[in-house]
Parts: structure tokens; sequence; C-alpha cells
């Protein structure tokens, strides 16, 4: 995803910037929600 944002040239590089921020808080909130799933199911230590 973030490669493909670099990589387009319809874009300013602050709206390239403002879309990998997006990126990143969507990865951390991927992460935290299959960490607390693990843990409901008692696959991972809290």
């Amino acid at each position: 995803m973030k490669l493909s944002v670099l990589q387009d040239n319809k874009h300013t590089d602050a709206e390239k910037e403002n879309r990998l921020k997006e990126i990143d808080i969507e990865i951390h909130q991927t992460e935290e929600i299959m960490k607390h799933d693990l843990e409901y199911r008692g696959l991972l230590m809290p």
C-alpha cells in the first residue's frame, strides 16, 4: 500500500504524506484488533 502511494505521480507530496499517515493508523488499528482477538481466544497472553 505504501509503495503504491509513493509511486503515485497524480498527487502532491503533502497528499502522499497524509495518505501514508492514514495507512500507518490503519495498520496500528488492525494490529490492536488482531491482538485483542488473540487475547480473547486465549492464544496470546495479555
